[in-house]
């Protein structure tokens, strides 16, 4: 059949030989829009689906997508060197890089996951292209995106492909973002629970920091990191201790050295340190002043009020903290710019802690029910946690405490906001 084809139907078949997902005929278009105009696409596009040799995805809404039968893809691509395939997978990466430009600015602003896409898939024509610098750099611009979201399995699926592409244990100084890229690939597995990959990837690491210098201090963070969301606390304060000391001792300054000492204190507190921590939640503050029902002071974040309570409700603080977590989750509803969805995760969760040792079980069951279903979507270990608790909460409640996720959601963001609520909900 390929010999019988038209070069305009060979040259539709090999852009959408080097796409990365189902495309539109406007987009397919566009990728050839520099050898042939639109309605030559369009008609090329017509013939090939009559020969079957394009997939058709219909939508009930928005145009049909196209793309190639795995088999008609393979036997393409193995037709052509890698220098023939680069100026249709450039053609494809200049739209990409078009789109980017116009909608960098939407990172901000709670990002979809089909516009995060672009940047995850322009990483996959990267790789194809042979471009790993220019891969790297478009999955630091959205690894903070994907952080806060509900989709961090994408960014986790892109990195595992630029990483495999290339021997970065002996390449990665090549590469200026690599070191971001992979302590958010670290965290993002962590929480995941694909605790075996990363630590693979962490002995490797290893093996890339001979000196103890400031990359061995980025080392025992993560591992601090990655051993503090998978609750071995002892582990995790022994690397923070060992990075913090070395930092210390050695006067090293560099971005690898900026968050040691927070990370140390995420695992000094859970692990029964909370004394300890508290001063680096404080950073410099009274708690007085932090735990005073009317202040609040949003650029601080929700991790400032957060995690000054999870200390102060270890300490058995539990009005004090119950007020900290309130301004924490408050921030975080007010935020028109990142939904945040493991702080999410983590606030609900706490608040529901505290109101399930002050035996309020209605309320409780609301807001862990809302953190298992933030949980499901970003740390399914934690999600597994939070259903335990619930099942105590079950045991222990007479009549059903059956809830839908919406439900959940108001009775949280009612009690967050200060508003009165059922008071059904505090029957133990």
């Amino acid at each position: 059949i390929w010999s019988t084809l038209r070069d305009r139907e060979k040259a539709v078949l090999r852009a959408m030989a080097e796409t990365v997902r189902p495309e539109t005929e406007a987009e397919i278009a566009e990728y050839l829009s520099e050898y042939f105009n639109f309605n030559k696409v369009v008609k090329a596009l017509r013939g090939l689906r009559l020969l079957n040799l394009i997939v058709i995805k219909r939508r009930p809404r928005g145009a049909d997508l196209l793309e190639l039968h795995p088999l008609v893809r393979h036997f393409i691509r193995s037709g052509f060197r890698g220098t023939e395939r680069a100026s249709y997978i450039d053609a494809i990466i200049r739209v990409y890089e078009r789109f980017i430009g116009k909608y960098k600015y939407a990172l901000t602003k709670r990002p979809s996951l089909s516009l995060l896409q672009h940047w995850t898939q322009s990483a996959e024509l990267d790789v194809a292209a042979g471009r790993i610098e220019d891969a790297f750099v478009a999955l630091h611009e959205v690894s903070h995106a994907f952080a806060t979201s509900a989709y961090p399995r994408e960014l986790a699926r892109a990195t595992r492909l630029v990483l495999s592409s290339i021997d970065w244990a002996s390449e990665h100084e090549k590469f200026r973002p690599f070191e971001a890229v992979f302590k958010s690939h670290i965290e993002i597995l962590s929480y995941l629970g694909e605790v075996e990959e990363a630590d693979k990837l962490l002995d490797q690491y290893e093996h890339t920091v001979p000196d103890r210098d400031a990359r061995y201090i980025n080392y025992c963070e993560m591992g601090c990191f990655t051993n503090w969301v998978r609750n071995d606390f002892v582990a995790a304060v022994e690397w923070g201790k060992i990075g913090h000391d070395l930092m210390k001792s050695s006067g090293v300054d560099s971005r690898f050295t900026n968050t040691i000492a927070y990370t140390l204190a995420l695992a000094e507190r859970d692990a029964g340190q909370p004394e300890s921590a508290l001063p680096v939640f404080l950073a410099g503050r009274q708690l007085s002043e932090v735990v005073a029902p009317q202040e609040l002071e949003e650029g601080r974040g929700e991790h400032h009020y957060g995690n000054i309570g999870r200390c102060l409700h270890f300490m058995g603080q539990i009005e004090p903290a119950l007020v900290c977590y309130q301004k924490s989750a408050l921030i975080i509803e007010r935020n028109p710019v990142t939904e945040h969805v493991i702080n999410q995760g983590y606030i609900r969760t706490w608040i529901g802690e505290l109101l399930m040792g002050r035996e309020e079980f209605r309320l409780a069951h609301a807001f862990l029910h809302a953190a298992a279903r933030r949980w499901q979507q970003v740390a399914p270990p934690k999600a597994a946690a939070v259903a335990a608790l619930l099942r105590q909460i079950e045991s222990r409640v007479s009549g059903p405490l059956k809830i839908k996720d919406v439900e959940a959601e108001d009775l949280c963001r009612d009690w967050i906001l200060g508003r009165n609520a059922d008071p059904d909900l505090r029957a133990s």
